[in-house]
């Protein structure tokens, strides 16, 4: 099977702007975390998104866009990661979307976008 991988590093704080201003891991967190759990209100194609399942540091949601629905599976590790893996049965099956928090120096955030199609 055919894979393609994709990744890209975002910049949080910048050494720039006023460490006052800056962002915390932990607002970090929850901003990804909140785009995950609602994406629709990023993604205007997204009619609704629904969380089905929710366990400890996994849910499984579906993603409604015209008449396609999508279920997907997220796995989280607080303040760290987020790694979304399509439904196997689903269009893009074996396919992740990983968001990965890196801090190479204290405060220094960035995230990490990869991502992996089948």
């Amino acid at each position: 099977m055919a894979c393609l991988r994709h990744e890209h590093l975002i910049r949080i704080n910048d050494a720039s702007i006023a460490p006052s201003e800056w962002l915390t891991r932990s607002q970090l967190w929850e901003g990804l975390l909140h785009t995950v759990l609602s994406p629709q209100l990023l993604d205007e194609s997204i009619d609704a998104a629904t969380v089905l399942e929710r366990s400890a540091g996994v849910f499984r949601r579906e993603i409604r866009r015209g008449g396609l629905t999508l279920v997907d599976e997220a796995e989280l590790v607080t303040d760290q990661s987020l790694v979304i893996r399509c439904d196997s049965q689903g269009k893009f099956g074996g396919s992740t979307f990983t968001m990965r928090i890196e801090e190479p120096e204290p405060r220094m955030l960035f995230v990490r976008f990869v991502y992996e199609l089948s």
